[in-house]
């Protein structure tokens, strides 16, 4: 039955062999013919042909810099430094694990461990004695600790940025940032912020 549906013929190549171009028929294009990505594409001086008909298999055709500057000694006195850091305790997983198969709420918990992980860093360091609740109203400056977040799908924007405090500061709860009185600032999702 299928056998009756074949025509017999060979498989069409992609790549043309020779450079002919499609052009548009008839003397009034329209504006999108006009502003088409082949219009305004540069032209490309030699038609493509198949790869598997270069002659020039193995050779470089070119480079970036000049690769004999380029120093490949290596350094024999350099011992990199590596502290392990613990994630689950010290002990070893004692059931299957499906790897970037974490639920939601271990990658949320995770999230949370990088806020106050930074939050204590910085009580040590600048002897702060806590930080206060991201919900509090009040009429004296305050130390908060959080994530910045977008409150829309997107890209970060002025008018987008929140900052999200950690479970054990400030419950999980967002305040939206307000950067009209700033002339420049350099913030990012997920970036750790007092």
């Amino acid at each position: 039955m299928i056998i009756s549906y074949y025509t017999g013929t060979k498989k069409r190549q992609l790549t043309p062999d020779s450079g002919v171009t499609k052009r548009h028929v008839g003397s009034a294009r329209s504006i999108s013919a006009q502003f088409s990505p082949a219009t305004l594409s540069p032209s490309v001086a030699t038609p493509s042909r198949k790869y598997s008909s270069r002659t020039n298999a193995g050779c470089i055709v070119a480079t970036y810099g000049d690769p004999s500057k380029a120093s490949w000694k290596a350094n024999p006195d350099f011992t990199p430094k590596v502290k392990l850091l613990a994630m689950g305790g010290d002990k070893p997983l004692t059931k299957t694990y499906k790897y970037m198969f974490e639920k939601v709420r271990d990658a949320a918990e995770a999230l949370d461990d990088s806020i106050d992980a930074l939050a204590e860093q910085i009580k040590d360091s600048l002897g702060i004695e806590e930080f206060s609740h991201l919900k509090v109203a009040s009429n004296e400056n305050i130390l908060v600790v959080g994530r910045i977040c977008c409150d829309s799908v997107g890209r970060l924007n002025a008018a987008s940025v929140l900052l999200e405090g950690s479970q054990e500061t400030s419950f999980g709860n967002t305040v939206p940032v307000d950067l009209s009185q700033l002339s420049e600032y350099s913030l990012f999702p997920g970036q750790c912020n007092l």
